[in-house]
This record gives structure tokens, C-alpha cells and sequence, in this order.
């Protein structure tokens, strides 16, 4: 497993390049043949429901068909396009270029049609809700995943900055803007091309803990109950002391470890395991390979090595790792899924011009990484994230994550506040956060992942809990309505319907 262990120092570096040249990274260029060839027709792209995504149009006077998108702002990192030479750049478009081309010549042959795993409805909902974050928190990137843990289909993913895709137009938070007019906050073109989900690697901090408290619940080191001390400490050679600060929490029960994101704890908890029976989990829950999603490109996580204490005890919390969004998605599904991780899917089937399935593509068969009783242990935790107790005699009174509740709804989650990484280190005010939720937390129906790169908020600190877990909610309320979910205290979520209608829900 050498391959997957690099040194802290050079980790650091890595993860501050891939950050910080996310505006302007590319995807493959090109995936698809050189050689030019104009299909009888191109195959059409249609979401889970049927509705239309990409077909095919001939202008008057034009000597044949090209590709037309019918959402073009919409999805674009999913879809990918076609250039006027019927070139495939990206997306699925790329990925599957031999079976949408089709065949031209003395036998032409019409492209395979491609039906996806994503539901416009929950697309729509999730561009609107992370566009309306981005703006709140004046932030420049960000991304949001929508997963079902049961089958891994991915139902919804948007990345902004993105392009239109038949003009090619930049589009951000903001607005639409041409090629080549818009630049970051350090100067640099916005292409909207680079796929944040997918792509990008930051650093988890505290949402990466529940990797931790899955290996020693699994091994059966501690239970869901254990106290765990969580004063500051220093794993020696020199090492720092890893603390709370300003916090102290003295000692918490391992559900309010993750609650609280202490770090003493956290790092104490992984270090009842030895490391090569920590990496172990991590392989099995594929942070050590790509995650198998059909989008060109992809990479797995990198961590520095841990045969080394202090690199050991970071990467617990967190740090000294860099993982992508869709890595730590897949994580948080298969706690949802009972410890079952299931790939990520994007296509249900493809159909041939007629109609009849050329395939199903069902969802391939699980890998039990956790047992279902320690999946159940830690969903307990996640809820203890959310959770307000007001004052009832439980030892962790309000978990780091709160505004990710939805009255009437019992959802769990993880918030995640990394301070990025530099040529000099880690900043003091530049931060990556992250929302990964569940919900409903007692029958998982969806996994939402959440990243915000560098938010400027003027209303509270840059935090998960302050700035990514508020979009989840706002998200996770509308898809709650968009698949009529049933919530499991009517009276509870009627009352807080009603309190935000008036104004005056929290």
C-alpha cells in the first residue's frame, strides 16, 4: 500500500494545487475518436423520469443535425457536450461516446439512447439552493451531491462555477458571463469546466471523524457509549498538541466525540486500532481508489503516511488526507445503506432507436465495509449532530451541526471546517466546509453531500455548521416536499410549516 502514502509536507503541497488552480483545471479535453464521423442520429439523453435532456436539432440550411441541450445551464458537469464537429468533451457525452455516436457509412446504424439516474426535479432543486448559498456566504465554488444510499444512483449534481452548455457562457452565482471575462479572486479565467464533485481534494477535517469511530466500533474496541478523554494531548515526537481550542470538553461519550468534533477524542478513538487495520477501512470504503462514477477523469484520495504517529493522528480528524466530494458521498451512504457501499450510478439503462434495451444497467452487487449493527451506532451519532437536547441532562447539549434540523424530520449528518492549504501552511482565513447529511436518519432515503469552498460570510463564522449544513436544509426541505416524504412527528413539522410561513421559524 505504498503507492497510496506520500509524506505530509508533500501531501500539503498537493492538496494546495489541486485547491487552488480549481478554477481552471480541466477535465479531458477529449475523450471521444479523431476520426470525424456525422451518425444518421446521435443518441438522446433523457433523466430517471423520461424528460429530455440532450437530442437532436437541424437548423434550416444546415447540412445536418447537431447536439441540443434543452436544460444548457443545467447539469453540465454530468452531461458533457458535443462540439459543431460532433466532437464528445466530458460528461457522459465523453464517457459513452461509442454507444451515442452511433455508425455512419453504407450500414448507418443510429445511437444507443442513454436514460440517467438523475431526477430534474431534485437538479433543479439543488442548483437553486447552492447558487442561493453561494451568494449568501459570498463564496466563488461550491458543490452539492444528492445520492440514494440504497443503489448508489446519483440523483442530482451541480459544481459552480459551470458553462452553458450550447453557448459555452461561464456561469456562476451570479450570473452568465462569456468566456474569458471572468476571473477568480486571485486573478485567474473561469472556465466552469472543472467538475468540483468529482475532482477537486480538500482536506475533511471533522467530517471524515466517522471513518474513525466505524474502525474501533467495528473491531469492537469501545461501544457507542465509551467515554473517551478529549483533553488536549500530544501523540510525542515533537508534535503539536492536538486540542479543541478555545474548548475543552474533558471527556464525552464516543456519539458525542463526533457530536462535538473534538479532535483529542477523535484521534484518540482511531488510535485504539493499529494503522494498518485503520487503512484497511479506508480501502473498503474506496477512499483508495477512484470512485467508479461513469465521468472521465477521477482519482483517488491522497494521504500522507500513516505508519507515522503524528501523520496517523491527523489524518483521524481529518487532516494530512485530501479526499474528493463524491469520496466522502459514498461514505456517508453506506452508513445510510447499513455498511453496504454501493457504486455510484449514473445511467439506468440504454435503448436502441426502436425502443428495445440494448442494456440494464443495474446497480452492481455491495461490499459490506461496516456491519449493520455499527452502521446503526453511527447513524445514532449523526442525529446527535443535529440535535438541540435544550437542557434535558444529556451529556452533549447541541451537536456542531443544528442548522441542518428540520422539525418533524429526524436527519443526521456531519459538518466539516478545513482551513486550507498553502505553499506556507494553513491559512488562518481561507476555509473549505462541508455538510454531509442524511435523512430521514431512521429510513435513509437520500445522502447529501455539501462543500463550499472559501465562504466570506458577514453573519457568522465560516463554518459546516454555519454555512454548509443552512444549504442542506434549505435543499433537504424542498426534496422532503419533491418526493412527499412522510416526516416522523406530523404535529412537529405541521407547527414548524406553519412558524415558516409566519417568519418565525429558527
Amino acid at each position: 500500500m505504498r503507492a497510496h502514502s506520500i509524506s505530509s509536507a508533500k501531501m500539503l503541497l498537493l492538496c494546495a494545487a489541486v485547491l487552488g488552480n480549481a478554477a481552471t483545471a480541466q477535465q479531458p479535453a477529449d475523450v471521444s475518436s479523431d476520426k470525424p464521423d456525422t451518425p444518421v442520429q446521435r443518441g438522446i439523453i433523457t433523466d430517471c423520469n423520461g424528460v429530455v435532456l440532450a437530442d437532436n436539432i437541424k437548423k434550416e440550411g444546415a447540412p445536418s443535425q447537431h447536439r441540443n441541450y434543452t436544460f444548457p445551464q443545467q447539469l453540465c458537469h454530468v452531461l458533457g457536450r458535443v462540439d459543431h464537429t460532433n466532437k464528445a468533451k466530458d460528461g457522459v457525452e465523453a464517457y459513452y461516446h461509442s454507444h451515442l455516436a452511433g455508425l455512419d457509412g453504407t450500414a448507418p446504424k443510429a445511437g444507443l439512447n442513454l436514460q440517467l439516474t438523475i431526477d430534474m426535479n431534485l437538479q433543479k432543486i439543488a442548483e437553486e439552493e447552492l447558487d442561493a448559498g453561494l451568494r449568501r456566504y459570498r463564496a466563488e465554488r461550491g458543490c452539492m451531491i444528492v445520492m440514494n444510499p440504497k443503489n448508489g444512483d446519483i440523483l442530482a449534481m451541480v459544481n459552480r462555477p459551470s458553462y452553458d452548455l450550447n453557448t459555452g457562457e461561464v456561469i456562476t452565482p451570479n450570473g452568465t458571463f462569456a468566456q474569458g471575462s471572468v476571473k477568480d479572486s486571485r486573478g485567474k479565467d473561469i472556465t466552469g469546466e472543472f467538475n468540483m464533485s468529482c475532482h477537486t481534494l480538500y482536506e475533511p477535517d471533522a467530517a471524515f471523524g466517522v471513518v474513525s469511530l466505524a474502525s474501533a466500533l467495528d473491531q469492537k474496541l469501545l461501544n457507542i457509549n465509551s467515554y473517551i478523554n478529549c483533553s488536549p494531548f500530544s501523540v510525542g515526537y515533537g508534535s503539536a498538541p492536538i486540542t479543541d481550542r478555545p474548548f475543552n470538553y474533558s471527556s464525552l461519550p464516543a456519539w458525542g466525540v463526533l457530536a462535538k468534533s473534538s479532535k483529542p477524542g477523535t484521534a484518540r478513538i482511531a488510535l485504539l486500532s493499529n494503522w494498518l487495520r485503520y487503512k484497511e477501512y479506508m480501502e473498503k470504503f474506496g477512499l483508495f481508489s477512484a470512485p467508479g462514477i461513469d465521468l472521465p477523469g477521477g482519482s483517488r484520495c491522497l494521504a500522507a503516511n500513516g505508519d507515522n504517529v503524528v501523520n496517523f493522528s491527523r489524518i483521524a480528524y481529518g487532516n494530512s488526507i485530501a479526499v474528493s466530494p463524491l469520496h466522502m458521498a459514498v461514505v456517508y451512504a453506506t452508513i445510510a445503506n447499513n455498511g453496504i457501499r454501493m457504486k455510484p450510478r449514473l445511467v439506468n439503462r440504454m435503448t436502441a432507436a426502436d425502443g428495445s434495451v440494448f442494456s440494464e444497467c443495474k446497480p452492481e452487487e455491495g461490499l459490506r465495509v461496516i456491519s449493520a449493527e455499527t452502521a446503526a451506532d453511527l447513524r445514532f451519532a449523526l442525529e446527535a449532530v443535529t440535535r438541540d437536547a435544550k437542557g434535558n441532562g444529556t451529556p452533549v447539549r447541541r451537536g456542531t451541526g443544528t442548522k441542518a434540523a428540520i422539525p418533524g424530520f429526524r436527519i443526521g449528518g456531519k459538518t466539516g471546517t478545513s482551513r486550507k492549504v498553502t505553499e506556507k501552511g494553513y491559512s488562518d482565513n481561507r476555509y473549505t466546509v462541508s455538510f454531509a447529511g442524511i435523512f430521514p436518519i431512521d429510513d435513509p432515503k437520500l445522502v447529501i453531500m455539501t462543500v463550499i469552498d472559501e465562504p466570506h460570510p458577514t453573519d457568522c463564522n465560516p463554518g459546516g455548521g454555519t454555512v454548509a449544513a443552512p444549504i442542506f436544509r434549505a435543499a433537504a426541505e424542498r426534496m422532503i416536499q419533491a418526493l412527499n416524504l412522510t416526516p416522523s412527528d406530523p404535529e412537529a413539522y405541521e407547527k414548524y410549516l406553519a412558524e415558516k410561513a409566519q417568519g418565525t421559524a429558527d
